[in-house]
């Protein structure tokens, strides 16, 4: 019998709220897989994007941190092989007006052109601020 000890308390985040969960969705069909989209925003307004394979517990993930603002876009792309022959691509784009993130997640495939795009692409656009902030920056909304 082996016995372990340690002199160091294990660590814990005191005060830290949980993510929150802003966006849940299933992806069927990809690669003959499904695939789960979670997005969830922390307290400091990070937001991670990641889509996870239960199957193989193959994950790809972004963060990206809000630009508040700034007159500058972000737009971040992560491929992964998931296994068995299925390269999954992560695409985040930042949007200014409206603030919001643009969420691409498709099949990659090295063996294709550049240009390639998959037919089966999931696309979603998701709101960086709850509409409630939206109507007190109106001075960058026009209607």
């Amino acid at each position: 019998t082996a016995t372990f000890h340690t002199t160091s308390a294990p660590m814990v985040r005191k005060n830290v709220p949980l993510p929150e969960l802003v966006f849940e969705d299933v992806l069927p069909g990809v690669g003959e897989r499904w695939l789960t989209l979670l997005v969830q925003r922390h307290h400091d307004d990070t937001m991670d994007f990641v889509v996870h394979d239960p199957a193989t517990c193959s994950v790809v993930s972004i963060s990206v941190r809000d630009s508040r603002g700034e007159s500058s876009a972000q737009l971040l792309a992560e491929n992964k092989d998931f296994g068995k022959g299925l390269q999954v691509l992560l695409a985040v784009e930042e949007m200014i007006v409206p603030p919001a993130y643009v969420v691409r997640v498709a099949r990659g495939n090295m063996d294709q052109a550049a240009a390639w795009r998959d037919p089966h692409e999931q696309v979603y656009w998701i709101a960086r601020k709850e509409l409630a902030e939206l109507w007190e920056c109106s001075d960058t909304l026009s209607f």
